[in-house]
């Protein structure tokens, strides 16, 4: 059985005099190249926080904990020995964000980094940063799982969902085709990219759902990933239903821009397939 799971790290604790739930979202894992510059982000909820005393530090297992800065209200209060001119900090009140920007990182500069909330002494589970000074390559993996068999039989709506995973470097695009034809993007949702911290890799996947009558009177439905590793940029993976079986295609294509599913949901989605439908590229 094949369960694909994502979530993010979220802390949740209540407090007098706060909204209901204080609530500090940061991403587990995120990898990075020595030179690059990095974002590692913080979004907040149940708090103001044009009024808040926030910063951001690093640690190591076993090692003193480092400040990066301190930010209180609408300014920066202080920073850390040795990163005043190393870091800045976004803040975009209206979101809620308070990310942090490592300008020119380091393999040094690997460590666990944490977001925290001084007015309330509230810290986040933080984000475990790996620099690497190699550029690190891989060839995806693509998985098209078919509808399940609950879906098929309650003829309502049937879900593809398209799997790629183990991927580097992490800039990637998802699109769908129904019969050779581009899919209309707000059909679809596509995750965030997400890193693995033990082999540096990524993964992702894409959902389209569509209703049981147009997966009845259409025969080809195709999940395109484009990646820099393919031989041809693109690879398409297609389910034609005329044969019953599923096949896929290279498409010499130009690789397009890369899909940004940040501005999309965090979607927390589990099935189960048998392995039969599960075909790998």
């Amino acid at each position: 059985l094949l369960e694909i799971t994502h979530s993010l790290i979220v802390d949740r604790l209540s407090l007098t005099g706060v909204q209901a739930d204080l609530v500090l979202t940061q991403p587990p894992y995120l990898i990075g190249k020595t030179g690059q510059a990095l974002r590692l982000t913080c979004e907040s909820s149940g708090l103001d926080t044009t009024v808040a005393h926030m910063s951001w530090y690093r640690q190591l297992p076993g090692k003193q904990q480092e400040n990066l800065l301190e930010y209180e209200g609408s300014s920066i209060k202080s920073f850390g020995s040795g990163f005043e001119n190393r870091v800045i900090v976004i803040r975009e009140d209206s979101q809620n964000i308070f990310d942090l920007i490592i300008k020119c990182p380091t393999v040094h500069d690997t460590s666990t980094y944490y977001c925290q909330i001084k007015t309330h002494d509230y810290v986040g589970r933080g984000t475990v940063l790996t620099v690497t000074d190699v550029m690190y390559t891989k060839q995806p993996s693509v998985y098209l799982l078919l509808p399940s068999a609950e879906e098929m039989a309650a003829q309502q709506f049937v879900t593809l969902t398209c799997l790629v995973k183990d991927f580097a470097p992490k800039e990637i695009f998802v699109q769908w085709t129904v019969n050779d034809q581009l899919i209309d993007a707000n059909k679809y949702r596509n995750t965030e990219v997400m890193a693995d911290s033990e082999n540096l890799n990524y993964s992702m996947y894409s959902m389209l759902t569509i209703s049981a009558d147009e997966w009845n009177r259409r025969p080809s439905y195709s999940c395109v990933v484009g990646h820099e590793m393919f031989p041809l940029k693109t690879r398409t993976r297609t389910v034609n239903k005329s044969s019953g079986k599923p096949s896929f295609v290279n498409l010499a294509l130009v690789l397009m821009d890369t899909v940004n599913p940040k501005d999309l949901d965090t979607v927390a989605y589990s099935r189960e397939h048998s392995l039969s439908h599960a075909s790998t590229l």
